[in-house]
């Protein structure tokens, strides 16, 4: 069986390989209009390197269920931060209309807002709990002083 070669699977430097064209494997992950995913797909697959030379690159399957889980993780975390951020994002529409004088219209329209906060938490697949601990530990709570 032939070994693979990872070091030119996973390149050291991203910049210097691409700009030589010396690694067609970067042409998958880089992206430049949005280098950040780069550099996070590279690291996340330079992590990934670094334990495969552990068996000398003969477990090929390794090297897939292990991606396969990071996509898995990476999948649910963006899902989970999705659900906090649109579901607080409504709360604070509908937290707004509390301020004003309420006319039947804004109270429905309150209504609906806090509706559709509780479809989307519902439709996370996460339970209330873990959503109540993810908003305390994604959000500041604003300064007092510059409310």
């Amino acid at each position: 069986m032939k070994k693979l070669n990872i070091t030119n699977l996973v390149p050291d430097d991203i910049y210097m390989s691409y700009e030589e064209a010396t690694c067609p494997w970067l042409d998958i992950i880089y992206d430049d209009g949005c280098l950040i995913s780069t550099y996070a797909a590279h690291t996340c697959l330079k992590e990934l390197a670094t334990s495969w030379n552990d068996d000398h690159g003969q477990n090929r399957e390794y090297i897939l269920s292990t991606l396969d889980l990071t996509i898995k993780h990476l999948v649910t975390w963006r899902k989970a931060f999705s659900t906090v951020v649109t579901t607080e994002d409504m709360l604070d529409s509908a937290r707004a209309l509390l301020t004003l004088s309420l006319s039947s219209r804004d109270l429905a329209v309150q209504a609906q807002q806090v509706t559709d906060v509780a479809k989307v938490r519902a439709g996370s697949g996460l339970s209330e709990e873990t959503i109540r601990a993810l908003v305390l530990s994604a959000f500041v709570a604003p300064d007092p002083e510059q409310a």
